[in-house]
């Protein structure tokens, strides 16, 4: 009886284990690093050009595809910021921690009147992706940005669009 009673519980525990052992969706809205875009920015509805009359990405992996950069701020000035970029390898990102950072690493972002600000809200679970308003009075330091422009030839990003990065449970 008493073995019996041991093979019972070892069997339950070991069905447990292996149903919890099972195949974990994966995520695919981590961030990906400094997209370097190859395509062209201007091509379908779901891209981010300047003009506010687009369409915003749906979900969180076609928002870092249209992004040239993404990263978390590190300084702040009245028309730029300084970014430490979050870098991409096998689905997993990562970023310096913050006080570490290499000044070499930084990017410079600017942005004018004309550039655009929204807060995207992430599922994690989904990928789903809601947005709000912003503003340049919203991007403080160590918040994290999704950021569409043009670099230049002295590594600036000029920005056209911000989208200032926030995942949802």
């Amino acid at each position: 009886m008493k073995h019996k009673i041991i093979i019972l519980l070892t069997t339950m525990i070991l069905v447990m284990a292996c149903v919890g052992c099972g195949k974990q969706p994966q995520s695919e809205n981590f961030p990906q690093g400094q997209q370097q875009q190859e395509q062209d920015m201007n091509a379908g509805d779901k891209t981010i050009s300047g003009n506010t009359d687009n369409v915003n990405p749906e979900t969180g992996e076609q928002l870092f595809e249209i992004s040239k950069l993404n990263g978390t701020v590190t300084e702040i000035s009245d028309n730029s910021c300084k970014i430490t970029p979050t870098h991409a390898e096998d689905d997993v990102a990562y970023e310096v921690a913050p006080g570490y950072e290499d000044q070499e690493e930084l990017i410079t972002v600017t942005y004018d009147e004309d550039c655009t600000f929204q807060i995207a809200y992430v599922d994690i679970q989904t990928g789903a992706v809601t947005y709000d308003a912003a503003s340049v009075s919203d991007v403080k330091k160590q918040t994290n940005l999704v950021i569409c422009g043009e670099s230049d030839s002295d590594n600036v990003l000029h920005a056209n669009h911000i989208f200032i990065y926030r995942n949802m449970e």
